[in-house]
């Protein structure tokens, strides 16, 4: 459900002004549709199996990983030198 300047998130299920959602380009309104402090209480309830998952993502394939890093780590320090 949505109304004007809100969304209503689907784990909470409260409606919440769009600034409580974060952005995402996928979705017709530009917003995650979790708020904010879903996503954030998901990451602190999850904490321990997401970093395993990054662990063996990384262990799986380091390669692949630093290089991603390499252009995030690149393209981050051509937006700071625009500034």
């Amino acid at each position: 459900m949505t109304m004007t300047g809100g969304r209503r998130c689907y784990k909470c299920e409260t409606i919440k002004p769009l600034d409580d959602f974060h952005a995402c380009r996928r979705d017709p309104l530009g917003r995650q549709k979790l708020c904010k402090l879903c996503v954030k209480a998901y990451a602190h309830d999850n904490r321990d199996r997401l970093a395993a998952w990054a662990r063996e993502a990384y262990r799986r394939d380091p390669d692949y990983r630093r290089e991603v890093n390499r252009k995030w780590a690149d393209k981050q320090k051509e937006a700071m030198s625009c500034r």
